[in-house]
């Protein structure tokens, strides 16, 4: 459980960090766009797609590391009633 919880929190920092990227990059994209707002929007998410694809990459993992977690709950408090 300590080790699925450690992987959480370094996908946490990750997610972080991208967010952080994706926001850096989105400024320079904007003066770069041309077009109408709707243009430069859409521009600006082709630009930054994989940046996205990342985070949610990444909070998928963060997802089931948690399920993890709750399934050895569920093994342990099995375990714990048959011992009883």
């Amino acid at each position: 459980k300590e080790n699925f919880m450690l992987t959480i929190k370094e996908c946490r920092d990750k997610i972080a960090e991208l967010k952080k990227k994706k926001a850096l990059k989105k400024a320079p994209l904007w003066e770069e766009a041309t077009g109408t707002v709707d243009a430069k929007k859409d521009y600006i998410k082709s630009k930054i797609a994989d940046i996205d694809c990342e985070i949610a990459k990444l909070e998928s993992d963060v997802e089931l590391y948690y399920n993890q977690i709750e399934i050895m709950n569920d093994k342990i408090s099995l375990e714990y009633t048959r011992n009883e």
